[in-house]
């Protein structure tokens, strides 16, 4: 009796962590659309001539990256636990990755950082789960902006290796991880 028991519990445990994976799925999906609209419009109204709608627009954009910051917190919580079987592979063209990048970069930073993207072939397409090698590659460029001075240069090269495969390397002029 005891270990029917067990067994319903881990059943029904196993249930609750699958409703909450698929929550965080849809839920980080669903907000990050809108938010990325939030954002765009906002670095618009950063650059108006009125300064009172440019202070307004530097306090949507502080906020809508903090609110980025917590959904990509819970994107990286749902890939916690996954498994390499559990990796969903497809095909990217490698320009669209770099651009994504660039985007999201220009976006969240408003500082004077000095932005530099290196792409040996925008056409080059790469088999990756672009959910996670996306947010890996977000992840380090969050902790490049963080911690490089105002002044200092993030690099992104895009090179590809004589193996057939690409090696993206991010630099930039921090205090390091």
């Amino acid at each position: 009796q005891l270990v029917l028991d067990m067994q319903m519990v881990n059943e029904e445990l196993q249930e609750l962590d699958k409703l909450k994976n698929d929550f965080i799925a849809i839920a980080s999906h669903e907000l990050r659309t809108p938010l990325g609209i939030i954002l765009g419009y906002a670095s618009f109204l950063q650059d108006a001539d009125d300064e009172s709608t440019r202070g307004h627009a530097s306090k949507v954009m502080a906020s809508g990256l903090k609110l980025r910051r917590i959904i990509e917190d819970m994107i990286n919580l749902r890939y916690l636990k996954q498994k390499s079987e559990d990796l969903q592979r497809d095909p990217l063209r490698l320009g669209d990755l770099i651009d994504d990048l660039k985007r999201d970069l220009l976006a969240s930073t408003d500082t004077a950082h000095t932005l530099t993207i290196r792409c040996d072939d925008p056409e080059l397409v790469v088999d990756v789960d672009r959910t996670r090698f996306t947010m890996a590659l977000v992840n380090i460029l969050n902790n490049a902006t963080s911690f490089t001075p105002d002044t200092g240069t993030i690099t992104v090269e895009a090179i590809q290796h004589e193996d057939d495969g690409v090696r993206i390397t991010i630099t930039d002029d921090g205090m390091g991880m």
